[in-house]
């Protein structure tokens, strides 16, 4: 192994140890985020602000956003914090279930990086966890496999797979314990967060674990009566209004026919 990949390894021992802990320190959360960012630029081959990086690819679902938007999902500190300590702990949970067995765990939507799954590389072996990465984008499918072939971790990878996850047949679907799916903005209106869920569970077993596992669309109502708020701010509520719209878990998944979205 050579000197920087011991690097760049030790560094994502650094980045799990600020990002597998039920604490939000916002001072370290930063830190730990700026390092990763970091670590992924020398991993990638990719130049995220060259200008081809900001184009998005249509899909019949919605919208696989461009690597440079993929790569700008680290920023947002808490999703990506929340996202990684979930899935840790998935890990943890099913490995307690089958300790005699790798963890198969498919993500679609990995981005230029797969930067949700990379800090497990620091926890865990690869008789532990076997991946299946999925993405359309061939820019962002090329550096991930780049990123896994620098750290020289592709024996953690069952599969890289450049595809359209709305369509993709799984080999041995009914074998994987957890599906992470990344495509996902605001409303759920563009990304295909809901056609690719729907697509991978059903080809999956009922136990499996489903990141993120529960997604639900709130309209609210605000009162933005600022008088009120500074006369009365003990008394002051913001939501007049609020009723849920729509939920995304395994429950809802199962109950509806995708032809409807």
């Amino acid at each position: 192994m050579s000197e920087s990949t011991q690097t760049l390894k030790k560094s994502l021992e650094h980045i799990a140890d600020g990002l597998f802990t039920a604490e939000i320190d916002f001072s370290k959360l930063t830190e730990t985020i700026n390092t990763y960012r970091a670590v992924l630029q020398q991993l990638s081959p990719l130049r995220i602000e060259d200008e081809n990086h900001r184009q998005n690819i249509s899909l019949d679902n919605g919208l696989a956003i461009g690597p440079k938007w993929a790569a700008m999902c680290l920023e947002d500190l808490v999703r990506t914090k929340q996202f990684c300590y979930g899935i840790y702990n998935a890990v943890i949970d099913r490995l307690k279930k089958a300790p005699s067995k790798p963890i198969r765990i498919v993500y679609a939507g990995t981005g230029p990086y797969a930067t949700l799954v990379l800090p497990l590389l620091a926890r865990f072996s690869p008789a532990e966890i076997q991946f299946t990465l999925i993405e359309i984008n061939p820019d962002s499918y090329e550096s991930v496999r780049s990123v896994f072939e620098k750290l020289e971790a592709t024996s953690y990878v069952e599969s890289f797979l450049n595809c359209d996850a709305t369509a993709v047949q799984l080999d041995n679907g009914p074998n994987y314990d957890i599906v992470i799916v990344e495509c996902m903005q605001h409303a759920l209106v563009k990304e295909p967060q809901v056609a690719v869920s729907h697509n991978l569970l059903e080809q999956c077993r009922n136990d499996v674990i489903l990141i993120p596992e529960d997604i639900t669309l709130q309209l609210a109502l605000i009162n933005l009566n600022t008088q009120e708020s500074t006369i009365h701010p003990e008394k002051y509520n913001p939501i007049a209004f609020s009723k849920s719209l729509f939920k995304l878990n395994k429950e809802t998944l199962q109950s509806f026919a995708i032809a409807s979205y």
